[in-house]
């Protein structure tokens, strides 16, 4: 099981599991927590560096909603084969361009052909089917539809999670995709031009002709395919479908759902919605076993119970995968607060502190925002009822002793307030002097 145990940054030693931690076949929780700016995205990208250079993960994936990650880029990459073995996939929202097109002549210039293609891209270039089409690794809804699309022909799992991400929100069991052919290419002119190379082709190989069947048949499916019900293909057309979009030949183009039998465009889903469908097919897409999996701020466009169950979402869709090492950074105590699986622990950057979770899932996201993200907020229910319990027992308590944790919390809080992150008329602050004050 290729399980990241830890990691050299900056001049210290970062532990990603606890030492008593006994591995098996299930999945492992890494979720890092922090201020801002102390480093939780550069965190991500040395894990994606390190794993790349070890090469023991199947498959290393990195996914975001934000622009703001520091994902290595596919340029960055230290040997093509990664590329071209798909080892590692960065699905993440992109400012910038994308960097890289598609089709036969650049894949060709720049030695990324897979030698099982080879064949129909040399196609394309002796009967000038030329096009070119950016691969775009921007986190945006077709692409993620795309990728599930080309990866769901290989993996029966995922008609089962993209059931699970429906009914997650409440949608119908309906997933209506449309198809456009890049640059307005004829099929049936493709057609043709596979039957003249038949013909004309004295040593074709076996493998060749069942390369260039298998393309023709495809073709021929499609036609027939422009819009489809993604729910309800055969297991022939979807390979069809994950063929022509492989190769560049069409994209989706649109894509509709159903909410009590009202059919809407996917545009017009909430941006939470669109970040989740996004988000997750993008996982579901993906993963293997034996994957590596940065996600860097799930929460982001989710409503305060959604970021609770964004979790439980991506536990539920890798489920059934195994010795897969997740590092999921993130600001939100609602989101720490609904982990379910026993084999997940919590890094805090600000003070290199590995915790496991068994102390901090189901609890409030006040109890959250005080014990992991060292931020009370105003107010604090949790401390409050904690300080009120203390300064009960000295009241009412003949040689009353703080016991350790009463020590570790009220030591915390003298660090918060002496770093003014609580303030002078806040409930916690009162009690706290309160509670000096009695203790002399």
């Amino acid at each position: 099981m290729p399980i990241l145990y830890s990691l050299e940054q900056n001049k210290s030693s970062l532990k990603f599991i606890d030492d008593d931690f006994k591995l098996h076949d299930k999945n492992v929780y890494t979720f890092l927590v922090g201020k801002n700016s102390v480093g939780k995205s550069r965190l991500l990208r040395s894990i994606i560096i390190h794993a790349l250079e070890e090469n023991r993960f199947n498959q290393i994936i990195a996914l975001s909603n934000t622009q703001y990650h520091k994902f290595p880029s596919y340029r960055e990459l230290p040997s093509k084969d990664i590329f071209i073995n798909s080892k590692y996939i960065r699905l993440a929202f992109e400012a910038r361009t994308p960097m890289f097109t598609s089709g036969y002549d650049y894949k060709k210039r720049n030695n990324y052909i897979n030698p099982q293609l080879e064949y129909i891209f040399n196609f394309f270039e002796k009967y000038e089917i030329r096009f070119r089409r950016n691969i775009s690794t921007n986190l945006n809804f077709t692409q993620s539809i795309e990728e599930f699309i080309t990866k769901s022909s290989l993996k029966e799992k995922n008609y089962y999670n993209l059931l699970t991400i429906l009914d997650f929100l409440k949608l119908d069991h309906y997933v209506k995709c449309s198809l456009l052919p890049i640059h307005g290419f004829s099929i049936n002119e493709i057609i043709e031009k596979i039957e003249k190379y038949f013909q004309e082709s004295k040593d074709i190989t076996i493998e060749e002709f069942e390369i260039f069947r298998n393309l023709r048949d495809s073709l021929h499916d499609v036609k027939s395919l422009k819009t489809f019900d993604l729910l309800h293909l055969s297991t022939f057309e979807l390979k069809s479908i994950s063929l022509l979009i492989e190769l560049g030949l069409v994209r989706v183009h649109k894509v509709s759902f159903s909410k009590d039998k009202n059919i809407f465009n996917y545009s017009d889903l909430s941006s939470g919605e669109l970040s989740v469908l996004s988000l997750i097919l993008g996982l579901t897409a993906t993963i293997t076993d034996d994957s590596l999996i940065c996600i860097d701020e799930p929460e982001i466009n989710l409503h305060p119970q959604w970021q609770e169950k964004i979790i439980e979402l991506i536990e539920l869709v890798s489920e059934n995968y195994y010795g897969c090492h997740f590092f999921i950074a993130t600001h939100s105590p609602q989101l720490i607060s609904g982990i379910k699986e026993n084999n997940s622990f919590i890094l805090d950057l600000s003070n290199n502190q590995l915790k496991n979770i068994d102390s901090f899932k189901n609890r409030s996201s006040d109890f959250q925002l005080s014990e992991i993200f060292n931020f009370p907020g105003n107010n604090n229910e949790y401390l409050i009822r904690k300080l009120i319990i203390i300064l009960n027992k000295l009241n009412t308590e003949i040689d009353f002793h703080l016991d350790e944790e009463s020590k570790s919390l009220l030591e915390n809080l003298k660090k918060l307030i002496k770093y003014e992150k609580i303030d002078k008329e806040d409930k916690v602050f009162i009690l706290f002097n309160l509670i000096a004050s009695y203790r002399g």
